[in-house]
């Protein structure tokens, strides 16, 4: 896909994006000045192709790239992105899929460009903020109603099997993953007793691990016949991420209905593909919260929809999720506005450590 001719005309479409005065401006400034370099945009060219073409993901994490006369700052990805996303109609129309599932990438691109400004200091796009537009321009992430729905593999410390004739799930923790007497994956300062699950088979006999209905790690084995059992969700199988983004309250009705809409979205423009789960990781799966938080609270709801199975730690949920900040700095400089953030907060100066639910949903 030839990208240079696209990026010398993306300044007369500025106006359109709608960008703040000045996200325009800094792209504006730095389009002027890339115009005149054609080194830069045959290496615009070829991250392109690497990224999307050859599917050479990672390339997006590079931290920085060589100054370019002190204007690179991230804003060579910026240009790079924002040129992918105008030949987004001819992507979507491969699979049939309609011009406006791309606007879901533009809202993304304007958010992580104030963040990397706030961040960083440039609206140049660096570091997780550059990383995490990959997914929306390949495409493999499309908003749909209220949530963010991700093309993914599966790729946990369990997998789930079903029993034959009472429908039971049973998710059996994966060996190579350890885990403390609560049952919680360890912070990296945790230096007391940890267990680490196996999985012994004999004859038609399998001796395992489970989790309980908090997501816990249970060590007492449990022995189940595995004829019984068929396994409905195993690494590698192609599942559908959930991420919900951080614009808007999550009623009930809203997730309802973005699941609705989902089903149907992949089911008419992913037909090829046999996905085996709804699956989401999350802070707001911790189960842990649902201590000061009202049993019919929407973070509750939402997590009633998941078998959530496992938990990973997340220290920096407190600062990005909850009160909103790009860095993780003193606990004493979060200054509570409500009710929410103050017993989050409260918990983790008491030496809570904060944990990521991972769950998941059979399609």
């Amino acid at each position: 896909m030839e990208l240079i001719s696209t990026v010398k005309e993306l300044h007369k479409k500025l106006p359109g994006y709608e960008f703040t005065p000045e996200q325009e401006k800094a792209l504006a400034d730095y389009l002027a000045f890339l115009r005149e370099r054609e080194d830069l945009l045959e290496l615009i060219q070829t991250y392109h192709d690497d990224i999307f073409d050859n599917k050479k993901y990672t390339l997006a994490q590079v931290e920085a790239l060589p100054e370019k006369d002190g204007k690179e700052e991230g804003f060579l990805f910026a240009v790079l992105f924002l040129a992918r996303y105008e030949r987004m109609d001819e992507v979507l129309g491969q699979r049939g899929i309609p011009s406006s599932y791309k606007l879901g990438a533009l809202k993304k691109y304007k958010e992580s460009l104030e963040k990397s400004k706030t961040q960083y200091g440039s609206y140049g796009l660096r570091g997780l903020h550059r990383y995490s537009m990959v997914n929306h321009l390949i495409p493999l992430e499309y908003r749909i109603g209220r949530l963010l729905f991700e093309i993914t593999k599966f790729n946990s410390a369990f997998e789930v099997y079903r029993n034959k004739q009472t429908g039971q799930m049973i998710s059996v923790a994966l060996p190579g993953f350890q885990y403390m007497p609560t049952g919680k994956r360890p912070p990296s300062t945790y230096t007391g007793e940890l267990f680490e699950p196996y999985i012994r088979q004999d004859g038609d006999s399998m001796e395992c691990f489970t989790f309980d209905e908090e997501g816990n790690f249970s060590s007492t084995p449990i022995t189940i016949k595995i004829s019984d059992y068929e396994k409905v969700l195993q690494t590698g199988d192609d599942v559908l991420s959930v991420h919900i983004p951080a614009d808007g309250r999550m009623t009930p009705d809203l997730i309802d209905e973005a699941f609705a809409l989902a089903d149907k979205f992949f089911a008419d423009h992913y037909a090829d593909v046999d996905f085996k789960a709804y699956v989401c990781s999350s802070w707001l799966l911790n189960t842990d919260i649902k201590e000061f938080l009202n049993p019919e609270s929407n973070i509750v709801l939402f997590q009633k929809r998941f078998r959530i199975v496992v938990t990973t730690v997340n220290g920096y949920s407190l600062f990005w999720h909850v009160f909103g900040t790009p860095t993780i700095g003193p606990l004493d400089e979060l200054v509570p506005k409500n009710d929410f953030q103050r017993k989050f907060l409260e918990r983790v100066k008491a030496g809570q450590t904060l944990y990521n639910g991972y769950g998941y949903i059979l399609r």
